[in-house]
């Protein structure tokens, strides 16, 4: 959905009630069928999925999201890597293990090494011409390629990548976040890495210079994003291609240091050198590898909206979730595209609150549902659709 179009749920009830002549009395029952169609909505139809940083206590507990109403998936930023907790029914808490505090990379929201074509899918993603998939990385031509995938970003960010370049003379977008009304982009063009806001290094260096082909630490630290899909290897428009490989792609939620910087440049040279994909490995066995032991899970407790997690070696841990869509506090906004959906559903609820027959209502649903079949046509995919995505992650096996 277009980001910067949307519309209160309050102001669709009143403009409803004012077109009907709806009793004033009558506008808080209308308010409540809004909301719920609003609900209906975040969960099969809208793309309501939204990932949230939060930090546990000691004892492995937190608070659920006001506007959680499912539960997607559970990691932990862990050496580079997002580990998947695995669901239990029930769970004893124990104390977290006390693995160094270096070992743990806390700020990090997003990690896409380009593993396997299979995994990206899976994933979320989806890719366009031939982009190949090769020894952990990904290759554009220049032409056609491109891959994208599922993101929910508003703010201000650290962005961290690996590039090979291939050509650097021409204009060439690397990723473009203003896809459905977004904001922010990376591009390559005469020498130079753009940016559209934020610090560019290359290589350990605050410069934006890239005048070689080849490999390059590229990190760009304040850049404000604000998006659902990022666009890599092409514009949201036109066809300025990306013409080269990229290793990864990291999103942190807090600005990086120069010494942080720095320090990734040499971890990420070290890791070159070797010319292998061993130092991609999992640290520790418990974290369900092969032959490991599955240690780490959570169990949500909807009653008291919590949700419990067990051995894990970080008080920080990454949630996506269903959005309801609607605040308890202040005002509910919904995508404008969906506002026909929702007068639609109050339509119908009308004919049951009047006390119409029983063919005026149903023909009144299926209007509801043509108007529900344009909007999923609109935006895809919903968040159930990407839960279902997601579900093979359960099974503690790292994004990388």
């Amino acid at each position: 959905m277009d980001t910067n179009a949307l519309i209160k749920i309050q102001d669709i009830v009143d403009r409803y009630a004012f077109k009907r002549k709806i009793p004033l009395d009558d506008w808080n029952l209308y308010l409540e069928h809004a909301t719920d169609c609003v609900r209906e909505l975040s969960i099969h139809h809208m793309n309501a999925f939204r990932t949230a940083k939060v930090n546990s206590v000691a004892s492995g507990i937190f608070d659920m999201p006001k506007d959680l109403i499912d539960i997607i998936s559970l990691s932990i930023p862990y050496n580079g890597e997002l580990w998947t907790l695995t669901p239990k029914g029930s769970l004893d808490i124990t104390t977290m293990q006390g693995y160094p505090s270096a070992e743990v990379d806390d700020g990090l929201l997003f990690y896409e090494n380009f593993l396997d074509r299979e995994l990206f899918i899976r994933r979320g993603g989806s890719i366009g011409g031939g982009p190949t998939f090769s020894s952990s990385y990904i290759t554009f031509d220049g032409t056609d390629d491109y891959a994208s995938i599922p993101i929910n970003l508003n703010g201000t960010y650290t962005l961290v990548m690996k590039l090979n370049v291939e050509d650097y003379t021409n204009q060439q977008y690397v990723i473009d976040f203003r896809n459905n009304g977004g904001t922010g982009y990376i591009t390559l063009d005469a020498a130079d890495i753009g940016a559209s806001s934020g610090t560019r290094y290359v290589d350990g260096v605050a410069t934006s210079v890239v005048d070689t082909l080849g490999g390059h630490y590229i990190v760009i630290t304040g850049m404000s994003v604000i998006s659902d899909t990022m666009l890599i290897g092409k514009p949201y428009t036109g066809a300025q291609y990306y013409d080269g490989g990229v290793d990864y792609i990291k999103i942190y939620d807090y600005e990086w240091s120069t010494t942080e910087i720095t320090a990734g440049n040499t971890a990420d040279a070290a890791i070159a050198a070797t010319d292998t994909e061993t130092l991609l490995e999992p640290r520790t066995t418990d974290y369900g590898a092969r032959g490991g032991n599955n240690l780490y899970y959570f169990s949500p407790n909807w009653k008291q909206r919590k949700i419990y997690i067990n051995g894990i070696p970080t008080e920080t841990v990454i949630l996506q979730y269903v959005s309801s869509g609607l605040n308890l506090t202040g005002d509910s906004y919904v995508p404008i595209q969906a506002q026909s959906s929702v007068e639609r559903y109050l339509n119908w609820m009308r004919a049951e609150i009047d006390g119409l027959g029983l063919t005026e209502r149903r023909d009144r649903e299926r209007l509801y549902d043509k108007e529900i079949e344009m909007l999923r046509r609109t935006h895809i995919p919903s968040a159930s659709e990407f839960k279902d995505i997601l579900l093979y992650l359960m099974t503690q096996v790292p994004i990388r």
